[in-house]
């Protein structure tokens, strides 16, 4: 059981790549498990009381829950915590039960890999849909690497598939302008949505950060290669550039699950 509450990868952020992550967790169960018939449950709060964050509605859970069985192999089912609130939630347990049943249960049939096959050495903005090695991915933010099954990968897997993608070619996303932009220093600390320079390509973090590299870390988003490097410098930790802010005190940082 993965449990989808009281942490950023939740059921309320399911539909999101950049915080959802089933995917990641059917790749283990086929792939890196040595237990090739293992199952991936949905673990999920019985009641809004039941936990801090992650309760969604009955309804909502019956769609994430149809969602996911229909995309991945190694769903298993819903693991409610816990049972007595289940019950007094107006049988919420019933309920995703009676849905499950409903769906049937002839076997997994793989989707096609409808989105175009992923393309080396071509950019794609946050949102693209790809295929590539047996799943279609989605771009968390601006991508330009091979997908990988892994939490810093810029890629997300929302689907198995067979099949080998279409041949479509995405239109690559153009980069930022980089004049007047300060190069990345591990010494300085950055606010969310400070910009940087960083090989050669500009980068804004989505929240506070100090010495996370640039595409290593998850918290910087690539927002593609410099269209102009003009004024870009070296920064400093005693100095700011006009689009990137210092920050003295380090904020809570967030993490996945």
């Amino acid at each position: 059981m993965v449990r989808f509450y009281n942490n950023q990868c939740g059921l309320q952020a399911f539909g999101q790549a950049n915080n959802w992550n089933y995917g990641l967790w059917d790749y283990w169960a086929r792939f890196t498990s040595p237990n090739k018939n293992v199952k991936v449950y949905v673990g999920a709060p019985a009641s809004s009381t039941a936990a801090g964050t992650g309760y969604v509605s009955i309804d909502t859970l019956k769609t994430i829950a149809s969602q996911t069985r229909n995309s991945f192999p190694s769903f298993g089912g819903i693991m409610l915590w816990d049972a007595s609130q289940a019950y007094a939630n107006n049988r919420y347990d019933l309920a995703i039960k009676n849905a499950l049943v409903a769906a049937g249960g002839t076997g997994f049939t793989f989707p096609s890999c409808s989105a175009p096959a992923w393309s080396a050495g071509t950019g794609y903005s946050g949102g693209s849909k790809v295929s590539f090695n047996g799943y279609i991915w989605q771009a968390k933010w601006y991508a330009s690497s091979q997908p990988a099954s892994n939490p810093n990968s810029e890629w997300s897997a929302i689907s198995a598939c067979s099949g080998g993608g279409s041949t479509t070619t995405p239109t690559p996303t153009p980069g930022g302008n980089c004049a007047g932009v300060a190069a990345w220093s591990s010494s300085t600390a950055y606010t969310g949505g400070a910009q940087v320079v960083y090989s050669s390509h500009l980068w804004t973090a989505q929240w506070w950060t100090q010495g996370e590299t640039p595409g290593v870390s998850s918290v910087w988003v690539d927002k593609g290669a410099c269209t102009s490097m003009q004024a870009a410098k070296t920064s400093h930790p005693s100095e700011a550039s006009s689009k990137s802010t210092v920050s003295k005190t380090k904020n809570s940082r967030f993490f996945k699950f």
